[in-house]
């Protein structure tokens, strides 16, 4: 009977989850300086037996505008059953141009302030794996234009300006000491 409950029990868990999601790395919390690209990772789950593709995302702030860009949409990003894998993951990398996507910072935002919104993705879904040879997307449709989303934020970070350490001053000041003597000898 103990074997019983439990496998109800386990069953009633996985029931209960969505079956595709999204979530944000972090919880949604981000940050970076002024001026300054900053965005967020991301986890795409497909537990149905269709195959997700990604098409977009957008952020939509809670006041005001802040210049976003897609870095998901454009990279073909497919979740599903094999041959595919039912989860995509990504940490967000301003460099490698990873994760959901990027805002760029004022340059003029003030420290400490946070700018919060929303992170929505749209993707399609179709009964046969888009990179399946036999894939015909006229055929194939399940649904498109499908969205999902997640409450996003990025506190703006900065430090204080940075002075070299004496280990490193002793160094310039003797390399500035010789300069100016060699061109005193020089004359």
């Amino acid at each position: 009977m103990r074997k019983l409950l439990f496998a109800f029990a386990l069953l009633a868990g996985c029931a209960s989850a969505a079956p595709i999601e999204f979530t944000l790395a972090d919880g949604g919390a981000a940050q970076g300086s002024p001026g300054s690209v900053a965005g967020w990772g991301f986890t795409f789950t497909n537990s149905t037996l269709d195959f997700a593709v990604i098409t977009g995302s957008s952020f939509t702030p809670l006041a005001g505008s802040v210049p976003y860009t897609d870095w998901a949409g454009p990279q073909f990003l497919i979740t599903g059953p094999a041959p595919e894998s039912p989860s995509t993951s990504q940490v967000f990398d301003a460099f490698l141009q990873t994760g959901v996507g990027a805002v760029t910072i004022d340059p003029s935002a003030v420290i400490g302030s946070v700018i919060q919104g929303t992170i929505e993705v749209t993707y399609d879904r179709y009964s046969r794996s888009p990179s399946d040879p036999n894939f015909d997307p006229d055929v194939d449709i399940v649904s498109l234009g499908n969205t999902l989303s997640a409450p996003a934020q990025i506190t703006v970070a900065g430090s204080l300006a940075t002075v070299p350490e004496p280990s490193t001053m002793v160094p310039i000041l003797l390399a500035l000491g010789i300069l100016i003597g060699s061109r005193k000898l020089m004359r």
